[in-house]
């Protein structure tokens, strides 16, 4: 057990990362906040200071997707120079201890920071035209019991671990490279779910994801067809099983790699 993971290790390259890492973090989170200021202060000021509920949520997932699944492509760079790979992979700790270092930086201190950064954004943005005007923004509360708030944080996860092992899988070019793939897939799944849908309904029928709800059009009226608690349950369980699939096969990844 001590060969795969020792806290005394695990610690000392934790500190070694954060040491060696911390102006880059610092200067990525100041950009971070710097595009949250200017996109979320342009639709204030394009909006009459108003900026909705629903509009806060739309680009608090926009930003976490995106900046999360780029700053997770980049966790494992170094391995991708044999000059930074050589001390990089010399280094008396394990692959697993490895894993976690990267795998808690890029899901869970990522998270955190980024909370941290977009609701003091938020927050001053949706203040000052609380001042000046009649109108009253409110912040926004997240909670994982609304059904968009919840599908939008699953998209993420997985995302995360597509992203993850495409760190490791990639030399160079990691979030080019892994979103060309996830593209390809996903348009392989959607051609697979158009045309079982189509088997299925002698109709015309609109899906607005695969596996998810879909309409059937009868005389220009639109019938919605939602699969029921279960069938979520099921979808959401195997959306969870994947994610695990993927961080597991980036750990075995990692443990290939050589110098």
């Amino acid at each position: 057990m001590n060969n795969i993971f020792s806290f005394t290790r695990f610690s000392r390259l934790f500190n070694k990362h954060s040491r060696e890492q911390f102006s880059t973090y610092l200067m990525s989170v100041a950009v971070l906040t710097g595009i949250l200021s200017i996109v979320l202060g342009l639709f204030a000021y394009s909006n009459n200071g108003m900026v909705p509920v629903k509009i806060q949520v739309v680009y608090f997932f926009i930003f976490l997707i995106f900046s999360g699944t780029i700053f997770t492509s980049m966790i494992f760079s170094e391995l991708g120079s044999k000059k930074k790979a050589i001390p990089a992979l010399t280094l008396p700790i394990s692959h697993f201890e490895r894993f976690l270092v990267a795998w808690i930086y890029s899901f869970v201190i990522f998270q955190l920071l980024f909370i941290l950064c977009f609701y003091a954004v938020d927050s001053v943005i949706i203040q000052i035209p609380n001042h000046y005007s009649l109108m009253h923004n409110e912040l926004m509360k997240l909670s994982i019991k609304d059904p968009v708030v919840f599908f939008c944080y699953l998209a993420f996860i997985v995302l995360h671990s597509v992203a993850f092992l495409g760190a490791i899988y990639f030399e160079k070019l990691h979030f080019v490279k892994t979103t060309f793939v996830l593209f390809v897939f996903l348009a392989l799944i959607s051609m697979v779910n158009y045309g079982m849908i189509h088997s299925m309904f002698d109709a015309t029928v609109h899906a607005t994801a695969p596996f998810k709800n879909l309409y059937v059009v009868e005389n220009t009226i639109f019938h919605p067809i939602h699969p029921n608690e279960s069938a979520d349950m099921i979808f959401n369980l195997m959306v969870c099983a994947l994610t695990v699939l993927l961080w597991t096969t980036a750990y075995f990844k990692l443990k290939e790699k050589q110098v």
